[in-house]
């Protein structure tokens, strides 16, 4: 019986200590993704602005 209880608390440590994992895994793309996403928002923003910049319109 004590048994049983030391395998079934192994068990759920384990299932904790992976699902920890699996969220920090989750923070640490989704972080990835919003510091891609800034980048490639200001690198449109810079070619947005050298366009206008060198748009014969607005000279």
């Amino acid at each position: 019986m004590k048994k049983l209880l030391v395998l079934g608390f192994s068990l759920l440590f384990s299932f904790y200590v992976q699902a920890q994992d699996a969220r920090r895994e989750a923070v640490e793309s989704l972080l990835t993704s919003m510091q891609m996403d800034s980048m490639m928002e200001s690198m449109y923003n810079q070619m947005q602005q050298s366009i206008v910049k060198n748009s014969p319109q607005t000279r």
